[in-house]
């Protein structure tokens, strides 16, 4: 379910039993797909990981690793990356529900007029 920020479709998602790879490879395509922004998570293990993926012609208005440098510390972790893909690993989520908020409103918080 995408929703929109300042007019580019944005899914923030946290698929189950999605491992590193199968997690950047749904970001993309999910970006690809709707030419907007897709911010991933999955916790496994006692551990999180966090992917941004922002089509190539938004990077000015959503850059991935300015995204995942605010998102990383929600998780207790470290991230970083290029302006189209970026990711973060830390603690695992003990709220995905909340995550997802606090992710939306960093996404929202750049993008207010």
């Amino acid at each position: 379910g995408a929703q929109s920020i300042a007019g580019v479709p944005v899914v923030i998602a946290s698929p189950p039993d999605a491992d590193h790879e199968a997690l950047s490879a749904m970001a993309d395509e999910i970006k690809n797909r709707s030419r907007g922004v897709a911010v991933l998570f999955a916790s496994s293990n006692g551990r999180s990981l966090v992917v941004a993926s922002v089509f190539k012609d938004l990077t000015a208005q959503f850059n991935a690793n300015i995204i995942i440098k605010k998102v990383a510390p929600m998780i207790n972790g470290k991230g970083g990356g290029r302006s189209d893909f970026a990711q973060a690993g830390g603690d695992a989520v003990a709220d995905p529900e909340e995550l997802k908020e606090r992710i939306g409103r960093v996404l929202q918080e750049g993008h207010e007029t």
